[in-house]
């Protein structure tokens, strides 16, 4: 236990150490800030408030968007990134993936519509289309 060498601050009986007072004191320190926070955790002493790193990259991403539709946007990613009762949970990599082939289209309706309910048959085959052509990260 020697990560442990001393708490964040003192506190009293029974309040969590938080996870964001934990990082400025380990920062430097040739000490593995996850495994104190997994012991700390295992004790029932951590309170784990350390943002989640794929929701601040989605919230950066689909800024530009107008924004009901970067709600959407967020909320099929989202749900993609975690599963769900019959899906499986997708990689990082695969909801990247699927924001980088659509983010043209969808750039281009949120300049057009405030809702992707807004957009009509036609402006769906134009954004398939466009995926395909657009998108460095699909097949030639």
């Amino acid at each position: 236990m020697s990560g442990l060498f001393a708490p964040p601050q003192p506190s009293p009986a029974g309040e969590k150490i938080r996870y964001t007072e934990l990082v400025p004191l380990y920062a430097h320190r040739k000490i593995s800030l996850v495994r104190v926070s997994e012991v700390l955790q295992e004790l029932g002493l951590l309170d784990d408030d350390h943002p989640d790193t794929f929701e601040v990259w989605l919230d950066r991403r689909t800024e530009p968007f107008a924004p009901e539709i970067g709600d959407d946007v967020r909320r099929w990613l989202t749900a993609a990134h975690r599963g769900g009762p019959r899906r499986l949970p997708r990689s990082r990599s695969s909801s990247r993936g699927m924001l980088a082939a659509t983010y043209p289209t969808l750039l281009t309706w949120s300049a057009r519509y405030r809702h992707l309910r807004e957009a009509q048959c036609g402006a769906l085959g134009e954004g398939a289309d466009r995926v395909g052509r657009e998108n460095p990260l699909l097949p030639r």
